[in-house]
């Protein structure tokens, strides 16, 4: 057969020749024009070649990793930068720039001799230090103390603070934010409590509760509460249920005597304050004292108080009169020791 296709023909029938869809008869004519045509051998041996992945590709995949490494990368490092920026603000805050002293963790050494206050801080706890004391003086004759707690470091190795003030017009100092001394005494922070709890009422249950809380350390750890509120003289009773041998019903007369007066003095309308305990017999053993009692008591406790302590207090009318100001109370509390 002679050779009857022609260039274009057979370019049409290439991709169906070389995917081996044509019959025998076409596959021969077209083999026959290869033969002969060298441009059509090409196209044909171009077609038959295997295609090649592009190589572009590769990059782009290869791009895509670097971003997600990258990326990763970058969240790891704002990660650390956060945390690193955390610690650096805490320890900041627990090295350098401290916070306000927690009163319950400080212990106040002071004397007020000569006109002038001696004070000593130390901190009950042993790894925090004191530091950045500052004194303001305001024209009302009020002085505030101020300092910083944190942790102990090389920058601040001292758990203890002293200073000297003098107490020519002053009225009050505050101490951290706290009162600590009027007129010339220093404030107990027991006392301070007491003065705070003071309630005009006997019926006032919830006042009663904050004031025995704050005599916690004077009283014995058991004891139940009585009100008497239906006729006066309105009444406070403690009652211990517990057996006492006859030098512990002494420690006990003698705590309650010593208590007993503030407890007046700190509700307005109560006029006495008894106390109950068992004797060695199991026997109720009752003791009460009077506002009457507590207010004849006055001039015999501060002259003894004057006389131990070489100082020139004069007596009030009657206990009550101590519950005027945290400075009466601190007094109070002092001559019914003495």
């Amino acid at each position: 057969m002679k050779n009857e296709l022609t260039c274009a023909v057979v370019r049409d029938l290439l991709p169906s020749f070389v995917e081996g869809l044509t019959s025998e008869e076409t596959n021969g004519a077209v083999e026959r024009h290869l033969a002969e045509c060298p441009a059509c051998a090409k196209l044909r041996a171009d077609m038959a070649a295997p295609e090649e992945t592009p190589e572009t590709a590769a990059p782009v995949v290869d791009y895509l990793k670097t971003v997600k490494r990258r990326t990763g990368r970058q969240v790891v490092l704002a990660i650390l930068c956060t945390a690193a920026l955390i610690a650096l603000g805490i320890g900041a805050k627990v090295f350098l720039i401290g916070s306000p002293p927690n009163p319950d963790t400080m212990n106040c050494n002071a004397s007020t001799g000569d006109g002038t206050l001696q004070l000593t801080v130390t901190s009950a706890a042993s790894a925090n230090a004191y530091w950045g004391l500052e004194t303001v003086r305001r024209e009302d004759g009020v002085v505030e103390i101020n300092f910083r707690e944190g942790l102990v470091s090389a920058l601040h190795p001292s758990g203890s603070l002293s200073t000297e003030l003098s107490l020519d017009g002053v009225r009050e100092v505050y101490l951290c934010g706290r009162l600590f001394l009027q007129d010339g005494r220093v404030i107990h922070r027991s006392v301070l409590d007491l003065y705070e709890a003071r309630t005009p009422y006997v019926g006032d249950a919830a006042a009663l509760g904050r004031i025995t809380a704050a005599l916690q350390q004077d009283l014995p750890d058991s004891f139940t509460n009585r009100l008497q509120t239906s006729t006066e003289p309105y009444g406070w009773t403690l009652d211990f249920p517990f057996s006492c041998s006859p030098s512990g019903a002494r420690v006990i007369n003698a705590q309650m005597g010593r208590i007993a007066p503030a407890m007046l003095a700190l509700v307005g309308n109560l006029g006495e304050v008894s106390w109950t305990y068992l004797d060695e017999d199991g026997v109720t053993q009752s003791r009460t004292l009077t506002l009457a009692e507590a207010d004849r008591a006055l001039a015999e406790k501060t002259a003894a108080y004057n006389a131990e302590f070489r100082a020139n207090e004069l007596s009030k009318g009657s206990v009550k009169d101590y519950a005027d100001s945290p400075a009466d109370l601190q007094l109070l509390w002092l001559l019914f020791r003495y």
